[in-house]
């Protein structure tokens, strides 16, 4: 589950005013600046998106609604390739 500490969305996953929310790809890594989640896989239907996030630290994977999912102060991060 979500860390209770999460509050608002950022620009970057809140939709935009006025437009269609966009999708959170798997693989896409999400950040409060204190916990680590990555999108695993996804399910969508008629009403809501649900995601799977891995809790990066833990491992532990939990579905989460996207809908609760971009009212939480997250935003998406890239890793850092190396070379």
């Amino acid at each position: 589950m979500l860390h209770p500490a999460h509050k608002r969305a950022p620009a970057d996953v809140a939709p935009q005013a006025g437009t269609a929310a966009a999708p959170i790809d798997t693989g896409v890594y999400l950040t409060d600046e204190v916990f680590l989640y990555r999108v695993v896989g996804s399910l969508t239907d008629a009403v809501d998106e649900v995601v799977a996030l891995e809790d990066c630290y833990g491992l532990d994977v939990v579905p989460v609604h996207v809908s609760h999912l971009r009212s939480r102060r997250l935003r998406v991060v890239t890793p850092a390739v190396e070379g």
